[in-house]
């Protein structure tokens, strides 16, 4: 019953936002100036200059619009050596607070230096974001946009960064084509660039799976977010006949490189990435995050395959009705189910013949592969199903390949940019109690921009750029 629910679960995308690819309505103030507030009359500490805020790029480029998801990081100048800054940070109804030393040079930058008080510690560029927690000072506005303010304890200065929505920048043409069901996120800029296909997880549908669809634009390739669950809605003898259909799809469209294909899918969907990479050469990419080398089985009843090829079923994990998964009481006193202690139980039970059966065999992919687990992934034990994956891979000669286990990181992984205060668990009526994802706030937030960086710099290199 366990291994059924849980593999049937609708893991949603990381943060409820504004709908994926629309603009965001970047407020009346959007864009301007930093403002030097309303205590701009009073004097400015000898030699400080003006306190201003500025949003930067990695590059050092000021920024008034970035895409939501694209990293940045805030800089204040104005304020003497060793004076003490306070840094507050909005986005729609979240506020976080840190208070920074300035340096030498008049400036305190949160991609050089730590807080010494406030919501999160060490230095990290989107501390302030990641850190973000519900505010007490009402909304900023249902936008993607983020305010800073910052303050000396005399001045005060702020500004505000708009941040579009992902998809900003192409077209969304729905596609109902032979077994191929989706959206396709296409971009409006001309030539032919890469494309990726897009698998969502136990959430087989195009619900979570359309907002990644849209993060994989921000790359400035094409994507197709394809709906391959069952006419029920669950991962059950699905022919992955169906997955290389869309792969001709994509492959078919005029304004798609057909020898630049990529496929990016997570936990189920990462399972099935690496499945479709094993027998199909066109993905010369192919990004897996909190993947498994194993297959599993289906995600109604628990006691059918989840894959077929050429009509036959493919051999999953054998199911135990023994493993179980741990409980724990969580922070609020609810109860929450752990399941990687159960995943870790079926693998240690499965004889080795049962297990070499389950084995995806990844070393047959002509693709190079990128495999991310999540340290503290308590759905199932990625980083462990990585690892055994990576081993297939090297026993087999596999080269141009990487893998990362993403510390303090639950399962839960997607864009960065909004706060990682929730994630941990969520509620599931099936359960009648949370089911638990993992992982620390910190650990989150910087796990979403780690993911970004490495699947960005990860198809730069292999696919190219747009």
């Amino acid at each position: 019953m366990f291994l059924a629910t849980l593999l049937a679960c609708a893991c949603r995308a990381p943060a409820e936002l504004p709908d994926a690819g629309e603009p965001a309505d970047a407020g009346g103030d959007a864009g301007e100036p930093a403002d030097a507030g309303s205590d701009a009359g009073v004097d400015a500490p000898v030699d400080a200059g003006p306190l201003t805020v500025t949003f930067l790029t990695p590059d050092g480029g000021a920024v008034t619009t970035l895409i939501y998801s694209l990293p940045f990081h805030v800089r204040v100048d104005g304020v003497l050596p060793g004076a003490s800054v306070q840094l507050v940070s909005r986005l729609q109804n979240l506020q976080a607070s840190s208070t920074y030393v300035a340096g030498s040079d008049h400036a305190i930058d949160t991609a050089r230096d730590a807080p010494s008080a406030g919501s999160y510690t060490g230095v990290d560029p989107e501390g302030p974001i990641w850190s973000l927690l519900p505010g007490s000072n009402g909304s900023i506005g249902n936008s993607f946009d983020v305010q800073v303010e910052a303050s000396d304890g005399v001045r005060t200065a702020t500004a505000r960064l708009a941040r579009p929505g992902m998809g900003t920048g192409t077209t969304r043409v729905n596609v109902a084509s032979g077994e191929v069901r989706g959206t396709f996120w296409k971009q409006t800029a001309a030539g032919q660039r890469p494309a990726v296909l897009v698998l969502g997880g136990s959430e087989c549908d195009l619900g979570a799976t359309s907002f990644i669809a849209a993060w994989i634009t921000t790359l400035g390739y094409h994507a197709l977010a394809v709906d391959y669950c069952d006419a029920q809605g669950f991962i059950r003898r699905i022919p992955l006949e169906r997955l290389e259909a869309a792969l001709d799809w994509l492959a078919a469209r005029p304004e798609v490189d057909a020898t630049r294909l990529g496929v990016y899918g997570a936990s189920r969907g990462g399972e099935l990435a690496l499945q479709l990479a094993a027998i199909d050469a066109r993905p010369q990419a192919v990004v897996a995050v909190v993947p498994s080398g194993y297959r599993w089985g289906d995600t109604k009843a628990g006691d059918d395959v989840a894959w077929t090829l050429a009509d036959a079923g493919l051999p999953a994990v054998p199911d135990s009705p023994s493993a179980m998964p741990a409980t724990e009481t969580l922070p609020d006193g609810g109860l929450g189910y752990r399941f990687t202690p159960m995943f870790l139980q079926l693998l240690a039970a499965a004889d080795p013949r049962s297990l070499a059966l389950a084995t995806i065999p990844v070393g047959a992919a002509h693709a190079r592969l990128l495999l991310v687990g999540a340290e503290d992934d308590a759905l199932w034990p990625s980083c462990r199903l990585v690892a055994d994956a990576w081993a297939t891979l090297t026993d087999a000669g596999h080269t141009g390949d990487e893998q990362l286990c993403l510390p303090n990181a639950g399962h839960l992984l997607g864009p960065p940019g909004w706060s990682s205060a929730e994630g941990y668990a969520a509620w599931d009526p099936s359960l009648g109690a949370s089911m638990v994802f993992g992982g620390t706030p910190e650990g989150r937030g910087r796990a979403d921009r780690a993911l970004d960086t490495a699947w960005r710099q990860f198809f730069r290199r292999v696919l190219g750029e747009p």
